[in-house]
């Protein structure tokens, strides 16, 4: 059902098929108006200078034109487009719920995609997830063997750092841990 939202914007709402779809947002039906607002590109340019910063200029070797990169948990795709005005070869991202033209909808407990089709997966919301063991191991499973999986988590403040590193660690088993970055992403103290 179309709803009026203001004068020159429609929202688009479908009844809900599950708990974790009840509360979604309306959305423009206008991507290219959504894609240019600024809260949106403020978001990109986020992504795109952690993308740069912290792996294009530590790990050149992680992402090139012709790379095949996962984004889990994308949301409404920031990262996709970030990743995409780096010149990444192809850049897939999924989401538990539909998002509008750039995210495929997937569970990221069980991502359906064969195994090593990616050169790196990439993750922001590893400590939201209610399974972060299964939801780590579907990424390490979707990578080729020894390409990367890049994780950003809340920053741990009190000392416990080396416990939350060491429980990552834990959980990503086929993959050998490079580095701990502590970066602003979003506006947010991450690491």
């Amino acid at each position: 059902m179309l709803k009026r939202k203001r004068r020159s914007s429609y929202c688009l709402r479908r009844p809900s098929r599950s708990s974790c779809e009840s509360n979604l947002h309306c959305l423009p039906l206008h991507p290219s108006k959504l894609y240019t607002s600024r809260p949106w590109l403020s978001r990109q340019c986020s992504y795109s200078t952690f993308f740069r910063s912290f792996l294009l200029d530590r790990h050149p070797d992680l992402l090139s034109t012709s790379s095949k990169v996962l984004c889990i948990s994308t949301s409404a795709g920031h990262q996709i487009l970030a990743l995409s005005s780096l010149s990444v070869g192809e850049v897939t991202g999924v989401e538990i719920v539909d998002s509008p033209l750039l995210v495929e909808r997937a569970d990221p407990h069980n991502l359906p995609f064969f195994d090593g089709i990616f050169d790196l997966a990439f993750s922001a919301h590893l400590h939201e997830v209610m399974f972060p063991d299964r939801y780590a191991r579907e990424m390490e499973r979707t990578v080729r063997k020894g390409e990367a999986c890049v994780v950003v988590v809340d920053r741990m403040m009190g000392g416990r750092e080396e416990e939350m590193m060491r429980r990552i660690r834990g959980m990503f088993r086929r993959q050998r841990f490079v580095e701990a970055w502590n970066v602003t992403l979003l506006g947010f103290e991450m690491t």
